[in-house]
């Protein structure tokens, strides 16, 4: 009950078992709050209705912010999205945004953020990723890069390998190199067995998005798909809306 809850405890009382997934399930409770917040930032950021309905879904959003107890430096990175969207709502920036200059952009933002020292979610850090998403969103490719086939996949699977990789980590560099007689938790063994197990991560978050993520998106979508070719009446709504 506590992992569906984001509250991830130790199971069987085994000290630190979130860290066998490398704590990726802390970003799930961000989630949660942004697609259960999504129709109030609609009406507060989209939509043109009078100021007291505005108020109303903020004021939601942000007692649905205080119950998931999240960090506001963390949410504040959903700005970059909202940012995207009206981006996007103009053809001159979007042309813009495609062009050379926007990649090179893109691209110094981007290494800026991992060689600055800085934490990656201050003001900084977000206003420079919140600019690579926003150029990539509005369809840069970064000089064709972005539209290999082997990125494209990448891009397919980037989920799986996010909450598949530290279980793979786990079971390799805990349960497995350590029983070989020549390693040693040196830099050098720990940044090639890195390399080594990148191959391993993609394969099998591949094969669980195949087989597991990518049967459950299209059950979805044919749901969807069936819900909106009913009638309005079986529906229970109004024909107008």
């Amino acid at each position: 009950m506590k992992w569906l809850l984001f509250q991830p405890p130790d199971i069987n009382r085994f000290p630190g078992t979130t860290f066998i997934v490398a704590g990726v399930t802390w970003t799930l409770r961000f989630e949660a709050w942004f697609y259960l917040s999504l129709p109030f930032l609609v009406v507060v950021f989209l939509k043109r209705t009078v100021v007291w309905k505005k108020l109303a879904a903020l004021a939601i959003v942000l007692v649905l912010f205080r119950l998931g107890q999240l960090n506001l430096s963390i949410a504040i990175a959903f700005l970059g999205g909202i940012i995207a969207v009206y981006w996007r709502a103009d053809a001159r920036r979007i042309k813009w945004a495609e062009s050379k200059a926007a990649a090179f952009l893109a691209l110094a933002c981007l290494v800026f953020v991992f060689i600055l020292p800085f934490d990656i979610f201050n003001f900084v850090a977000i206003a420079l990723l919140s600019v690579f998403f926003v150029v990539i969103a509005s369809g840069n490719t970064l000089f064709g890069l972005l539209k290999l086939r082997a990125a494209l996949w990448l891009g397919e699977v980037s989920y799986s390998i996010y909450l598949c990789h530290g279980i793979i980590l786990w079971i390799i560099m805990q349960n497995i190199l350590p029983r070989l007689s020549d390693f040693h938790p040196t830099t050098v063994w720990i940044a090639a067995s890195a390399v080594c197990i990148t191959p391993v991560v993609v394969l099998l978050s591949s094969a669980t998005y195949l087989l597991i993520e990518r049967p459950f998106i299209r059950m979805g979508r044919r749901m969807s798909k069936r819900k909106s070719s009913l009638p309005a009446h079986d529906l229970n709504i109004s024909p107008h809306i």
